[in-house]
Order: structure tokens, then sequence, then C-alpha cells
């Protein structure tokens, strides 16, 4: 076989190897595209997700209070609740949702979500909420000075109990 030839064949040889290279290239370049936009849809996943369980959350606190509707003066009407009343397991354990429901919005991953870091729409909401809360019931008060070492001091939780409690209009 002559140079000529020869030359010739490399030279179809490069340009099959370079078109082959840009092909894959391109399919790289491709698939990462489609990775990344999978990524996006499965944050947006985990989020409406994250939502569902602060929702369903709130509905389990809800319906407690609407199929023991006895705990609705003490969670929204100021009354207050006694140890040694009949009452009071009850009562605990409906404290005790409402301060581990808060408590889980001092989480990274749900402060993360959009409109939840401070001066966020949705944070201001729940916030509110949450201080709305301990000022309505002195139980939720009592209940968090029984177990305040179950919180982290200077949390959410903590922080929300001091401010709400000391404004708490309690009645008998």
């Amino acid at each position: 076989m002559d140079k000529n030839k020869l030359e010739k064949f490399n030279l179809i040889g490069q340009t099959i190897a370079s078109f082959v290279t840009i092909i894959g290239l391109s399919v790289i370049v491709w698939q990462a595209f489609v990775a990344a936009e999978a990524l996006k849809v499965q944050a947006k996943a985990v989020e409406v997700q994250a939502w569902g369980s602060i929702n369903q959350q709130m509905a389990e606190i809800n319906k407690a209070v609407m199929e023991h509707p006895e705990l609705y003066p003490y969670f929204n009407e100021g009354k207050k609740c006694r140890r040694g009343d009949k009452i009071y397991p009850k009562v605990a354990s409906m404290a005790d949702m409402y301060l581990d429901f808060i408590d889980q919005f001092d989480d990274d991953y749900v402060r993360g979500l959009a409109g939840m870091k401070d001066g966020g729409k949705y944070w201001l909401a729940w916030e509110k909420y949450f201080q709305d809360q301990f000022k309505l019931a002195p139980a939720l008060c009592a209940r968090y000075e029984e177990v305040r070492s179950w919180y982290v001091e200077k949390g959410l939780v903590d922080t929300l109990a001091k401010q709400g409690c000391n404004q708490v209009d309690q009645k008998e």
C-alpha cells in the first residue's frame, strides 16, 4: 500500500474516532442533564412528602381534639389542668403531641423547605400559630415545665415556651 492511501485511511480513522468521541460526549452531557432534572423532581417529591408529613401530624392533633372535645378548653381557652385532675393523663399526652410537633420545626431539613426560613411566609404563619398555642394553653406550658429536659435548651420549643407561657391567661 502506498503512503498516500495510508494517510487517507489514517485520516478517515481519525475522523471516525473524533465523530464517535463527539457522540459519546454528547450522550454524557445529555445524561448529566437528565440526571440533574431527575434530581430536581426527586427533591420536589421529598419536599411534598415532608409537607405531607407535617400536615398529617397536624391532622392527628386536630383529630385527637375532635375525638376528645373535653381537651379543647385546655389548649384553646386557657383552662388549667392540675396533675391530680382525672383528665390530667389525656391533657399531658395531648401536650406531648403538641410539643413534639413543634419540636420537629427546629430541624434543619424542615427549616430548609420553601418559605420556612426565618421571615419566610410559611415560617411566619407557623411561628404565630405556635406562639398562640403557648399563650392559649397553660396545660402546654405546665407540661413543658415538667419535661423541659426532653427539648434543646434555647431551641424552638424552649424559646416559644419562654415567650408564650409568660402571657398565658389562665382559667380555672
